[in-house]
């Protein structure tokens, strides 16, 4: 019997991406492109709209929706916790709401948060990080509260991947993902399903189903309390040139250069000052810390 060849999913992304991109060296990575751009608006106006996706509805009556509506309770909370900063946070609140398409299950609990008298800032970057992690609902507080407990979010960040390993393609039969590929699946589809059906514990093939059946990512990880909206995985490509000069630059190796490039990628940050901050030592954790609070703070 012919022994069935076994690959790594991301060997076939790696392969896919070469080849959409002629002459790159393409690395597809799964995460979220976070909102850390350091412009806010002066305008005081908050958007009110309601995105759904063909109304969609699963069984336990969870619809598919998005509100960037913002009522005059909230609003007024977020302007006692910091009337000078009221603009800036509330400007980023809704740049996060739609920027990273969220459910209003997770806006549901972000208020909440809010009402129980967390400082918003401190939401944001515990929802960006946990966006980029497909984390849990119920970390959101969870990582607030060690930030209130006097913890700093280096070190709140060590702790979650301490607990909550990060996210590893796994092993499938290369006529399996032939056949998915063949029947339209596309590799976000096969990545992102990967990587919910490891953190919800369910078959990868129900995932698929649902999303062949039409329901977008928001909807089925707002079904599973997963924290991502987003329907495609950011890629990163560079040219053999560009990695060239990066580790003659830097000294760091192409492993190296490609971590700090793909984190900035999801950071909005350029090359060289993520680059910049590897060499130095920093670690991922401090990396995303600094942006998050420059951003949020």
């Amino acid at each position: 019997m012919r022994k069935v060849k076994r690959t790594r999913l991301i060997v076939i992304i790696l392969a896919m991406v070469l080849v959409v991109n002629a002459g790159l060296v393409g690395y597809s990575m799964i995460g979220g492109n976070l909102p850390v751009s350091d412009k806010n608006s002066s305008d005081n106006s908050v958007k009110t709209t309601v995105n759904t996706q063909n109304s969609k509805t699963v069984d336990n009556g969870l619809k598919d929706e998005a509100s960037t509506e913002i009522s005059k309770e909230i609003l007024d909370l977020i302007k006692t916790q910091d009337p000078d900063s009221y603009t800036k946070n509330l400007n980023n609140y809704k740049q996060l709401l739609e920027l990273l398409n969220v459910h209003v299950k997770f806006k549901n609990e972000i208020e909440r948060l809010i009402k129980k008298g967390k400082k918003l800032p401190d939401i944001l970057i515990a929802y960006s990080f946990l966006n980029d992690c497909y984390g849990g609902m119920e970390d959101i507080e969870k990582l607030v509260d060690n930030k209130e407990a006097g913890k700093k979010w280096p070190d709140i960040f060590k702790e979650y991947f301490k607990n909550n390993p990060e996210f590893v393609p796994r092993d499938f039969e290369s006529d399996y993902l032939e056949r998915l590929l063949d029947s339209g699946t596309n590799q976000d589809t096969i990545m992102i399903a990967d990587r919910v059906s490891q953190k919800a514990k369910v078959e990868i093939d129900t995932l698929i189903s649902k999303k062949q059946a039409g329901e977008s990512w928001r909807l089925i990880n707002a079904e599973y309390g997963i924290v991502n909206g987003l329907e495609k995985s950011p890629h990163l490509s560079v040219t053999r040139t560009q990695l060239t000069k990066y580790t003659t630059q830097t000294n760091l190796s192409e492993k190296e250069v490609i971590n700090a490039l793909t984190i900035g990628t999801k950071l909005g940050e350029s090359a060289d000052s993520v680059l910049n901050s590897v060499k130095k030592g920093l670690s991922k954790e401090e990396i995303y810390a600094m942006a998050f609070e420059e951003k949020y703070y």
